[in-house]
């Protein structure tokens, strides 16, 4: 984060404007006395090189493209290695302040048709503002200023970073690029709010209310501002290319504007804004003409508690006098003579309906049939079969046979339909490799099946929020690849992330600088484990090192292989492994040691475990020496909050996914991750950010930061 008065671009810090999990924005003052506000990109492992270029390009370009009343980027450079950008700060009220305020509909279609008429010529060079909302309008008087243009086209932005979820479009909902349709229907929501008085869609959540706008269900206006209705309904057209063109929605609004409807209903709201402020100083004057003799309403209060005073007395009088007219033992007589007969027949019906029953028993219980034994039939789980189905094509995701895995996942389709488990499953599948219009398409079926499946929601949310944030490197026109997500699925263990698998049926994982010998082997010295789990190339001559390949739970794996005539990936193995175990004594001395870097993926998960079993001693070993506790505290201080606070609750369960690698210079890995963490006491889901450096066989936290809360 940059500190108040450090310098960039020749520009002061004054103060952080907004932080997310994408960028830093800044207000800063610059040399020629003009306040500015300047972007800073947040570290991201898919920002290469290549975009990061790009992202300088596209800036540029924006910079010389200036329209009247609309922000375009000044300039853009790297600060200590972090792409960052330069735009106008605009004066003036955020229309967001004044929507507060209330506006009549008049000034409401003033004030959309002068926003309009500032898009005009960015539309007709085919550019678009891309996140159009009351945050980026700014207002000087009827003046509107458009802030921040275009740049949703030079950095990564979402409905959960930077785009407002109430104002967006469809298609960047979707995650395709948004163009100059996106800001038409942009301004059919500004436009609803200005009439009605509040934004078209609401929700518990950014993705809650993004989502409403893909359904085809935008709210009607109020009957009596249904003149209205038909513009509204072109601009937010689901389709891109119903919606009218910049110009054509500028005519629409003046001819509405010289409607005569448009007068009366602002006179009305303006009389009755009138009768309304005449009663209230009606009520104003009588009541300091009541208040100009203070005596004179002490004594009218008295006679009036006086008179009811007397009403009371009197009331009180009356009624003593009907209860007093009143035996209360002839009343209890006539309660006694209504009930005793009632309760005498219900006892003589009673008696006479266990007579009738007796006599019919003894009568035909003899002659009555055996009655057969009533047959239970076995409950049988009609989850059973469906669940393992899912197993099975997990099994083939893991192992790398794509095309079956694909075909088992919709075969499971085809025979449980209704069930929506499946079409996530196959969805998890499709966003593993990168196939994001796929895994939305199954989402949303699943969740048309059954939308009450909470992980399937969430799923469907970060698809759209990495398609939203993967438009910015079409718009930047980068020719790259999509990062690939996890997403939970359904087994028969419950809900798990599968572990992200690539062709060779191996485990993703960080690449090493260094070029490693690429025998896998899973034995380790002074444990026995499965010699049949051994899978070495052929070897011949002279002994061959054995590298470790730690994608297996065991933390560290240090093994040997000296047989130089077995044929292992095609001949007979040796008898020891047949189901049998080795030992260090069996594995000889000729062959060297060679040692293979744990995943740093996997390094993180077993400290996740560790947190989660609340070993307290196997959480602080994952840490450095020179680990640096956040907010400058020392280290004896941090490690015993962190004792007490995994020691406090009950129970703890954390998890990590959405893993974002990105290699340094000097061997040090950062990762960015989402945790979601669970307790009786309490449960977050965070964003966070570990530095690890390398140490003989596995990783070491230097450093561990949170972004804030993850959705």
């Amino acid at each position: 984060m940059l500190e108040r008065g450090h310098t960039v671009f020749d520009c002061q810090i004054v103060r952080l404007l907004l932080e997310n999990d994408v960028y830093q924005s800044y207000l800063v003052d610059c040399s020629d006395s003009t306040t500015a506000k300047l972007f800073l990109l947040l570290p991201n492992p898919l920002f290469d090189q290549q975009q990061r270029q790009s992202f300088f390009d596209h800036a540029d370009w924006l910079s010389f493209q200036t329209f009247p009343h609309v922000g375009s980027p000044i300039k853009a450079e790297e600060i200590d290695g972090k792409a960052a950008c330069l735009y106008p700060f605009a004066s003036g009220t955020p229309l967001v302040k004044s929507l507060d305020e209330g506006c009549s509909v008049r000034q409401a279609l003033k004030l959309i048709k002068n926003i309009a008429e500032c898009l005009s010529a960015p539309h007709a060079a085919n550019l678009c503002h891309g996140s159009l909302s009351p945050e980026t309008i700014y207002l000087e008087g009827d003046t509107p200023y458009l802030a921040d243009f275009s740049l949703c086209q030079l950095i990564r932005m979402d409905y959960n970073s930077g785009i407002n979820p109430q104002f967006t479009s469809p298609e960047q909902v979707r995650g395709e690029t948004p163009g100059t349709a996106s800001d038409i229907y942009s301004l059919g929501c500004i436009l609803y709010h200005l009439l009605v008085g509040q934004p078209p869609f609401s929700g518990a959540d950014a993705f809650a209310i993004a989502k409403q706008h893909l359904q085809g269900e935008f709210p009607y206006l109020p009957e009596e501002l249904s003149l209205f209705q038909p513009l509204i309904e072109s601009l937010v057209k689901l389709t891109v290319e119903e919606r009218p063109a910049i110009d054509d929605f500028i005519n629409q609004v003046t001819q509405l504007a010289g409607h005569q409807k448009i007068d009366q209903l602002y006179l009305s709201i303006a009389d009755d804004n009138a009768q309304s402020e005449e009663v209230a100083d009606k009520d104003e004057v009588s009541l300091l003409d009541e208040a100009i003799d203070n005596s004179e309403i002490a004594a009218r209060i008295d006679a009036r508690l006086s008179a009811h005073a007397v009403d009371l007395q009197k009331s009180e009088l009356d009624e003593m006098q009907k209860e007093k007219q009143c035996d209360p033992t002839d009343a209890l007589d006539q309660i006694v003579r209504e009930e005793q007969p009632g309760f005498w027949r219900f006892v003589l019906v009673l008696l006479l309906g266990v007579m009738i029953g007796s006599g019919l028993y003894f009568l035909f219980y003899k002659q009555s049939p055996a009655i057969p034994p009533v047959v239970v039939e076995p409950v049988v789980d009609p989850d059973r079969g469906l669940v393992a189905d899912l197993d099975q094509g997990l099994q083939l995701w893991q192992n790398a046979d794509f095309n079956s895995a694909e075909a088992q996942f919709k075969k499971v389709i085809s025979v449980y339909s209704d069930d929506p488990r499946a079409y996530n499953n196959l969805a998890a599948f499709y966003a593993a490799q990168g196939n994001y219009d796929q895994a939305r398409n199954y989402l949303e079926q699943a969740l048309a099946t059954d939308e009450n499946y909470a992980t399937i929601y969430r799923n469907l949310g970060a698809v759209y929020a990495e398609m939203a944030r993967g438009s910015y490197g079409r718009a930047l026109q980068l020719d790259k690849g999509q990062a690939r997500i996890s997403l939970p699925v359904f087994s028969s263990q419950g809900i798990i992330n599968p572990q992200p698998v690539v062709a060779d049926n191996t485990v993703t994982q960080q690449p090493s600088s260094k070029e490693e010998p690429t025998s896998p082997v899973l034995a380790e010295v002074g444990q026995q484990i499965p010699a049949a789990a051994i899978a070495a190339p052929v070897v011949s001559g002279e002994s061959q090192p054995i590298v470790v390949d730690q994608q297996s739970p065991l933390p560290i794996i240090l093994a040997k292989w000296s047989d130089p005539d077995i044929d292992i990936n095609g001949g007979e193995l040796p008898s020891t492994a047949k189901g049998e175990f080795l030992n260090e004594s069996e594995l000889g001395d000729s062959a060297p040691l060679v040692v293979k870097q744990e995943n740093a993926e996997m390094f993180l998960q077993r400290w996740a475990d560790a947190w989660s079993r609340q070993d307290v001693g196997s959480y602080l070993s994952f840490y450095a020496e020179k680990f640096t506790p956040p907010a400058g505290r020392k280290r004896v201080a941090w490690e015993a909050q962190r004792r007490s606070r995994i020691a406090s609750p009950e129970e703890i369960v954390v998890s990590l996914d959405d893993f974002q690698i990105a290699q340094q210079e000097n061997g040090n890995l950062e990762i960015e991750v989402i945790q979601s963490y669970k307790s009786d006491i309490l449960a977050d889901r965070t964003r966070k950010i570990f530095n690890l450096q390398p140490s003989e066989t596995s990783w070491k936290i230097l450093r561990e930061r949170s972004l804030g809360v993850s959705r």
